[in-house]
């Protein structure tokens, strides 16, 4: 597997524009007639939730049309694009392919679309896992002859960033989800991803990073423009080159590091290939995630260890009592009542999976004050 990874500017989402720009990476990482002609393609995007293409949340429909059209002019058999989103979308999955635009895409390129609920989930046993040895893995994914993964670069309230390796996240039934979610420190958790990707890795990646999410992403950041498109076979290689462009290879982020431990890729920038302009031409910081900060310093560990937090908080002000926060939590410890939705604290795990579910702004954050100055203090370092 090269670890070459190709780096190229995409001013915006101009569909000629992006269809160069794709085929241009892909092209500089691999030949791509080689890679899917005759083959059955499985394009995974990063289908998060029911948004529209404007809010940053999902990858750029106009980047799954690129790679629709790059496959079929390649002469892919036959081509699928396939996910699934958030669990508050269980009950209906098809809207998040609907409202993020990729459904129309599918339909006037040629494609199929389907959640991966659809075709169903078959378990598959790991030796090698370090957190979840047995996974209901989606059938789609399994009975594909090429896999492109297509994710979209944003940060991650608890897994730091969320990019090549953590768009397999939506590759595992909800159960793993939940049982992943379970596993609430971030290594452990970071683990469990790496488990998730170890089992059927992409033959290519194609990173949608003309807009991306900063800060409290992977839903509710602030969006950033960075203007680039990533490409490699490597996809620990490829977030490890993303991170750098985003000034957060300083967070060192956990997934990124035990998947090149376990074999699964390179994630040393000195030994990664570009092609393309170099990182220091296109470096743009975006703003860290909350959770980059959730280390205390030993003293604090020890002494103030039950002040030291950070917990989700509804806003009532903004909650529509719509209850994909409830459907969503692994644990069940929300509640939609009268006037919102409420969080049992005794029973949050601190997952932020409401976070991401909730499209109207009222999952917050709630820091204890030590997490806050910590995070200020830990600011200014980074500044």
């Amino acid at each position: 597997m090269s670890s070459r990874v190709a780096i190229r500017r995409c001013v915006d989402y101009q569909t000629e524009r992006v269809c160069r720009v794709v085929a241009e990476a892909v092209a500089a990482v691999c030949d791509p007639h080689l890679l899917f002609a005759g083959k059955k393609v499985l394009i995974k995007p990063n289908l998060l939730a029911q948004a529209g293409p404007d809010r940053a949340i999902d990858t750029h429909p106009e980047v799954i049309r690129a790679l629709i059209r790059l496959c079929r002019q390649a002469g892919a058999l036959e081509i699928t694009v396939g996910d699934q989103p958030g669990m508050q979308l269980t009950e209906n999955p098809e809207i998040a392919f609907t409202d993020s635009g990729i459904a129309d895409v599918c339909a006037q390129e040629g494609a199929s679309f389907a959640p991966f609920s659809k075709n169903g989930f078959r378990e598959i046993y790991s030796e090698k896992a370090l957190k979840l040895k047995y996974l209901l893995v989606a059938n789609d994914l399994l009975d594909a002859d090429v896999v492109i993964n297509a994710p979209k670069l944003k940060s991650h309230i608890q897994s730091l960033y969320t990019g090549a390796i953590k768009n397999w996240f939506g590759t595992v039934s909800s159960r793993d989800r939940k049982r992943a979610h379970h596993l609430t420190k971030l290594e452990p958790f970071s683990e469990s991803l790496v488990d998730i990707f170890r089992i059927r890795p992409p033959e290519l990646t194609v990173m949608d990073a003309v807009i991306g999410m900063e800060g409290a992403g992977p839903s509710e950041g602030k969006i950033k423009h960075l203007g680039l498109i990533f490409a490699g076979q490597d996809a620990v290689a490829l977030d490890t080159v993303a991170l750098a462009c985003v000034d957060w290879a300083k967070m060192n982020v956990p997934m990124v590091r035990i998947a090149a431990e376990q074999g699964l890729g390179e994630a040393d920038l000195s030994r990664i290939e570009i092609d393309g302009p170099p990182v220091a031409e296109v470096f743009k910081p975006f703003e860290l995630p909350p959770r980059s900060f959730t280390n205390p310093p030993k003293f604090a560990a020890k002494i103030f260890y039950k002040f030291w937090y950070i917990r989700p908080r509804v806003a009532v002000e903004n909650c529509t009592r719509c209850g994909a926060c409830e459907r969503m939590c692994p644990v069940n410890a929300i509640t939609v009542r009268e006037q919102s939705a409420v969080i049992d604290y005794n029973l949050c795990i601190q997952c932020f999976c409401c976070h991401e579910a909730c499209q109207f702004d009222a999952i917050g954050e709630d820091p204890s004050l030590a997490y806050r100055i910590h995070r200020w203090r830990e600011r200014r370092k980074y500044q």
